[in-house]
Parts: C-alpha cells; structure tokens; sequence
C-alpha cells in the first residue's frame, strides 16, 4: 500500500533467533519447581516453544512501529477528515502484574481522511500496545492517544 503500512495486523518476528541457554533453564527451572514431568511428551519441547513465543510477543513493537509509523503520520496532515469507528476490535494481552492473559474488544472512533480505511491501521494499533506486558487501563490510555 502507498500509505506506508504493511497490511497485516498481527506482526511478529519471521526468523528463529538463537535462544539463550540461562533463559531455557529457567523454564525448565519454573516448570519443575511446579511439579512437571520434563520428560512428559506435552512438555519436551514446552521450555524452547515459550522462550520463542515471548521473544515474538516482545519484538512485535519494533516491527508495529517500523510499519504504522508513517500511515498515522500521512493522517495528520491530511485537512479534511471524517468520523470513523472500527467496533469490535479482538486483543488480547499479558497482565505485568499476574502474569496472566486477559482479552476482550476495543472500539475505536477517529477522524481520517475520506477514501482511506484505516481498518487495518487501527487493529495494529490495538495489537501493538496489546501485545507486550500490559495493564487494561494503561492500554485504554494508549490506544486512545
């Protein structure tokens, strides 16, 4: 698209980085200090597939930034604008106090210029500050400014 934005509204790492052996162990350290079985079939590969999930959900918002940027900075320049409003919008998070996911949906209203849909646009805005460590009203905070 022209507008600056890759059209996608889940962004993750493409590439497996090499993972840090101190981090695996300390997996397989909480995992066992919650009486799992490592040997366990289900569990085998639980520690390395974790440690690559939370490296993605950590470096979605470098890739958020590096795609989004300009398509909100092009919106602002542009004079004449309308009344826009995405509903339900699905996110989900971590909660940096429990550690624990948490989900729900977002609706949004904003002015943009007319023959743009911003769709996509704003369902990355919403993964972005969702998809890292999170607090619901901090998130509200962020998505809305």
């Amino acid at each position: 698209m022209s507008n600056g934005y890759v059209k996608q509204w889940c962004p993750s790492i493409k590439s497996s980085s090499e993972q840090d052996p101190e981090m695996v162990s300390a997996v397989v350290s909480i995992l066992k200090s919650l009486g799992e079985d490592l040997s366990r079939e289900g569990l085998v590969t639980k520690p390395a597939k974790f440690l690559k999930w939370m490296m993605n959900f950590e470096n979605a918002n470098l890739e958020m930034k590096l795609n989004c940027a300009n398509a909100v900075k092009a919106n602002r320049e542009v004079k004449e604008k309308k009344l826009h409003c995405e509903l339900n919008i699905p996110f989900w998070s971590m909660c940096e106090h429990h550690l624990l996911p948490f989900y729900g949906i977002v609706h949004i209203v904003y002015y943009c210029a007319d023959g743009y849909n911003h769709k996509t646009l704003m369902k990355s805005i919403v993964h972005f500050y969702g998809f890292k460590l999170q607090v619901q009203e901090r998130m509200t905070r962020q998505s809305n400014s």
